[in-house]
């Protein structure tokens, strides 16, 4: 009886070891997508900013989102409705 709730014990350990390597496997290629910018800035030095990106609406984030890389290699969530990141946008071509 017990020789056989040893092996059933092993069993269970062994599947849940497989369970465990496969969510960990799926979970290195798939991710939560959420929007980025959980907070955004007024404005930033014109001179510091890199590059600026924009995402529209999306699937899993309802908003338009527009981050600048900025000299520094930091990234900055701009308000996209104030009128710099308006000004941006059309300096920079967007």
């Amino acid at each position: 009886h017990s020789f056989f709730l040893c092996i059933v014990s092993n069993v269970a350990t062994s599947v849940i070891k497989v369970a465990l390597i496969i969510i960990i496997s799926v979970g290195g290629f798939y991710t939560i997508k959420r929007c980025q910018c959980v907070n955004t800035k007024k404005q930033t030095d014109p001179k510091l900013i890199a590059d600026v990106k924009v995402y529209k609406p999306r699937p899993y984030c309802s908003k338009t989102e527009v981050i600048v890389s900025l000299k520094d290699n930091n990234l900055m969530c701009l308000d996209p409705e104030d009128r710099f990141t308006k000004t941006i946008l059309i300096v920079m071509k967007m």
